[in-house]
Protein backbone atom coordinates (compact mmCIF):
# COMPACT_ATOMS: atom_id res chain seq x y z
CA UNK A 1 0.00 0.00 0.00
CA UNK A 2 2.83 2.41 0.84
CA UNK A 3 4.59 1.67 -2.46
CA UNK A 4 1.35 2.29 -4.37
CA UNK A 5 0.88 5.61 -2.55
CA UNK A 6 4.49 6.53 -3.36
CA UNK A 7 3.81 5.84 -7.07
CA UNK A 8 0.52 7.74 -6.98
CA UNK A 9 2.20 10.84 -5.55
CA UNK A 10 4.72 10.78 -8.40
CA UNK A 11 1.89 10.41 -10.92
CA UNK A 12 0.13 13.42 -9.43
CA UNK A 13 3.26 15.49 -10.04
CA UNK A 14 3.07 14.68 -13.75
CA UNK A 15 -0.61 15.61 -13.80
CA UNK A 16 -0.12 18.84 -11.86
CA UNK A 17 2.75 20.11 -13.99
CA UNK A 18 1.43 19.00 -17.35
CA UNK A 19 -1.97 20.51 -16.68
CA UNK A 20 -0.30 23.85 -15.94
CA UNK A 21 1.95 23.42 -18.99
CA UNK A 22 -1.00 22.77 -21.30
CA UNK A 23 -2.97 25.70 -19.90
CA UNK A 24 0.00 28.06 -20.14
CA UNK A 25 0.70 27.28 -23.79
CA UNK A 26 -1.95 29.80 -24.78
CA UNK A 27 0.15 32.55 -23.15
CA UNK A 28 3.18 31.93 -25.33
CA UNK A 29 3.57 33.18 -28.89
CA UNK A 30 5.84 30.24 -29.76
CA UNK A 31 4.54 27.20 -31.61
CA UNK A 32 6.34 24.60 -29.46
CA UNK A 33 7.16 26.48 -26.27
CA UNK A 34 9.51 25.16 -23.62
CA UNK A 35 9.19 25.98 -19.92
CA UNK A 36 11.08 29.28 -20.20
CA UNK A 37 8.78 30.37 -23.05
CA UNK A 38 5.72 29.58 -20.94
CA UNK A 39 7.08 31.61 -18.04
CA UNK A 40 7.96 34.55 -20.33
CA UNK A 41 4.56 34.42 -22.02
CA UNK A 42 2.70 34.44 -18.72
CA UNK A 43 4.82 37.28 -17.38
CA UNK A 44 4.27 39.31 -20.56
CA UNK A 45 0.51 38.93 -20.00
CA UNK A 46 0.80 39.97 -16.35
CA UNK A 47 -0.19 36.55 -15.04
CA UNK A 48 1.08 35.96 -11.51
CA UNK A 49 3.55 33.10 -11.20
CA UNK A 50 5.34 31.14 -8.52
CA UNK A 51 8.43 30.95 -10.73
CA UNK A 52 10.59 29.18 -8.14
CA UNK A 53 7.87 26.65 -7.37
CA UNK A 54 7.25 25.96 -11.07
CA UNK A 55 10.98 25.41 -11.59
CA UNK A 56 11.05 22.83 -8.79
CA UNK A 57 8.02 21.13 -10.29
CA UNK A 58 9.59 21.14 -13.78
CA UNK A 59 12.82 19.66 -12.45
CA UNK A 60 10.90 17.05 -10.47
CA UNK A 61 8.79 15.93 -13.42
CA UNK A 62 11.82 15.72 -15.73
CA UNK A 63 13.74 13.80 -13.08
CA UNK A 64 10.88 11.33 -12.69
CA UNK A 65 10.07 11.06 -16.39
CA UNK A 66 13.59 10.85 -17.81
CA UNK A 67 15.75 9.95 -14.79
CA UNK A 68 17.50 13.08 -15.96
CA UNK A 69 21.17 13.47 -15.17
CA UNK A 70 20.81 17.24 -15.57
CA UNK A 71 17.51 17.81 -13.77
CA UNK A 72 18.18 15.34 -10.95
CA UNK A 73 21.26 17.12 -9.58
CA UNK A 74 19.60 20.53 -10.00
CA UNK A 75 16.53 19.32 -8.12
CA UNK A 76 18.66 17.76 -5.39
CA UNK A 77 20.57 21.04 -4.99
CA UNK A 78 17.32 23.01 -4.63
CA UNK A 79 15.21 20.51 -2.70
CA UNK A 80 17.11 17.60 -1.13
CA UNK A 81 14.02 17.07 1.04
CA UNK A 82 12.25 15.61 -2.02
CA UNK A 83 14.61 12.63 -1.93
CA UNK A 84 14.75 9.60 0.34
CA UNK A 85 16.50 10.06 3.64
CA UNK A 86 20.07 8.94 3.13
CA UNK A 87 20.04 9.52 -0.64
CA UNK A 88 23.62 10.65 -1.28
CA UNK A 89 24.32 10.95 -5.01
CA UNK A 90 27.75 12.47 -4.42
CA UNK A 91 28.95 9.82 -1.98
CA UNK A 92 31.69 7.45 -2.99
CA UNK A 93 31.07 3.73 -3.18
CA UNK A 94 32.23 2.14 0.06
CA UNK A 95 33.63 -0.89 -1.80
CA UNK A 96 35.42 0.87 -4.66
CA UNK A 97 36.13 4.30 -3.19
CA UNK A 98 34.87 5.75 -6.49
CA UNK A 99 31.88 7.98 -7.23
CA UNK A 100 28.90 6.13 -8.70
CA UNK A 101 28.97 5.59 -12.45
CA UNK A 102 25.23 6.15 -12.69
CA UNK A 103 22.62 7.46 -10.31
CA UNK A 104 18.97 6.49 -10.35
CA UNK A 105 17.56 9.94 -9.60
CA UNK A 106 13.94 8.95 -10.20
CA UNK A 107 14.04 6.12 -7.68
CA UNK A 108 15.61 8.44 -5.11
CA UNK A 109 12.59 10.77 -5.10
CA UNK A 110 10.32 10.39 -2.09
CA UNK A 111 7.25 12.63 -1.88
CA UNK A 112 4.81 13.32 0.92
CA UNK A 113 1.17 14.38 0.87
CA UNK A 114 2.37 17.80 1.99
CA UNK A 115 4.65 18.05 -1.06
CA UNK A 116 1.70 17.32 -3.34
CA UNK A 117 -0.42 19.96 -1.59
CA UNK A 118 2.42 22.46 -2.06
CA UNK A 119 2.64 21.65 -5.78
CA UNK A 120 -1.11 22.26 -6.13
CA UNK A 121 -0.59 25.64 -4.40
CA UNK A 122 2.25 26.47 -6.79
CA UNK A 123 0.08 25.87 -9.83
CA UNK A 124 -2.92 27.61 -8.28
CA UNK A 125 -0.73 30.68 -7.75
CA UNK A 126 0.46 30.53 -11.37
CA UNK A 127 -2.71 31.10 -13.36
CA UNK A 128 -4.90 34.14 -14.01
CA UNK A 129 -7.00 35.10 -10.99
Amino acid sequence: AEEALHTLRKAFCFLIYHQWERTSQRWSAKKNPVHADLIAGAQAQGIPLDVAGLEVLRLLVNTLKHNSSSCGPALFALRPDLFESGFAPNATNALTGQPPKSINWADGVSLTDSNIADFFKTVSASVPC
